[in-house]
This record gives structure tokens, C-alpha cells and sequence, in this order.
């Protein structure tokens, strides 16, 4: 009798750390899910003119400012500018005039200019639109209306239309995915090359 008993308990406390266990989990995927959920509607009001919040909503407000990301004694990235709003919800800061540097471990540089972005402390990226201005160490530009720069893949994308000029040549083209690390360029489609 004893021994069933124990059992009985024993399944009730196995039954009980179960549920808490699942609720939990149930517990924290909720909440990482409106924490994306947030941070993706702070980055396209921040960068949609219409949506946008107001300056008044930000939590900090900064003036040429100069951001260096530094892994051990590498520099990954800089990032410079003149007006930069932080938002607490999501981690995000709005930026204004904006210049960003990317370094290789290999010696590449790449430098890129937009009027208007946004940077996600949490996800690493960085979101550019507004005459965008790509210029690699080895003399090419990428023009775009608008780009994606995600650290973590070393990966810049966009869906707009991109325009590449080097020497004399011009590529055109709508969509991009530029691989930092195998420096591959893919244009997704409306592709057309011009060689003057």
C-alpha cells in the first residue's frame, strides 16, 4: 500500500513539473514573439515617413554620434551619425544622416551612406533608406533606394531596384544579396549589364 501511494504522488509531482514546465515555455515563446513582434513594427515605422513615432517618444536623443562595434581587439563595424533617437521598446535607434563602415578580417572595407536608417541593437542590423551609397575597397557602387545590413550573416539585401557601377560598367537589377564573406553579388531579376 505503501508503495502505491509513493507512486501516486510521485506521478502528481511529475504531473505538476510537466505543467509548469510547459507553461513556461508556452510563457517565454510568448513573450519572445511580442518582443519581435515589437521590434519589427519599431523598424517600419522607423523606417516609414508616415508611421514613424515621433522624436518625442524617444528615450534618448543624441547628436553626432560615433558607434564602434569591436569583437576582442577587431573592429567589426562603425557606424557615425548626426541624429540618432533610441527607443527603449525593441532596442532601436533612429538614425539621421547616416555613414557606416564594415571591416573584414580579410582587409576589406566597405563604405555606406544613407540619408535615414535604423539600427537594431538586439538583431545587429542595421536598416538604410534614402540615397543609399555602397563604395567596396575595390572601387565598385551600389546605388539603392534602401538596404539591409545583417552583421550576424554578414549578409546586405534589399528588394529594391540596384544599380552597380565600376570602371565602365553598369548592372541594374531589382532585389540583391551581397555576401560579405564569399564577396557574391546576386541580383534577383530585371538583370541588365551595360560596358562602355
Amino acid at each position: 500500500m505503501r508503495l502505491g501511494m509513493k507512486m501516486k504522488k510521485f506521478k502528481y509531482i511529475l504531473l505538476v513539473v510537466v505543467l509548469i514546465s510547459i507553461g513556461a515555455i508556452g510563457f517565454l515563446s510568448f513573450r519572445q514573439t511580442h518582443r519581435e513582434t515589437e521590434r519589427k513594427r519599431m523598424l517600419d515605422a522607423l523606417n516609414s515617413e508616415e508611421s514613424a513615432p515621433s522624436d518625442s517618444d524617444a528615450q534618448a536623443k543624441l547628436s553626432e554620434v560615433r558607434y564602434t562595434k569591436m569583437v576582442r581587439d577587431f573592429t567589426e563595424y562603425v557606424i557615425t551619425a548626426k541624429k540618432v533617437d533610441y527607443f527603449k521598446d525593441g532596442d532601436i535607434s533612429k538614425l539621421e544622416d547616416v555613414h557606416v563602415t564594415f571591416f573584414t578580417r580579410e582587409g576589406d572595407e566597405y563604405d555606406l551612406r544613407a540619408s535615414n536608417g535604423a539600427y537594431d541593437a538586439t538583431k545587429n542590423e542595421i536598416s538604410l533608406v534614402g540615397d543609399v551609397v555602397l563604395v567596396s575597397k575595390g572601387g565598385y557602387e551600389v546605388l539603392a533606394d534602401s538596404l539591409l545590413y545583417a552583421h550576424n550573416s554578414k549578409v546586405i539585401s534589399t528588394s529594391d531596384a540596384v544599380v552597380i557601377k565600376k570602371e565602365n560598367r553598369i548592372l541594374k537589377g531589382t532585389g540583391m544579396l551581397f555576401d560579405l564573406q564569399s564577396e557574391r553579388i546576386q541580383l534577383k531579376q530585371d538583370v541588365s549589364a551595360k560596358i562602355f
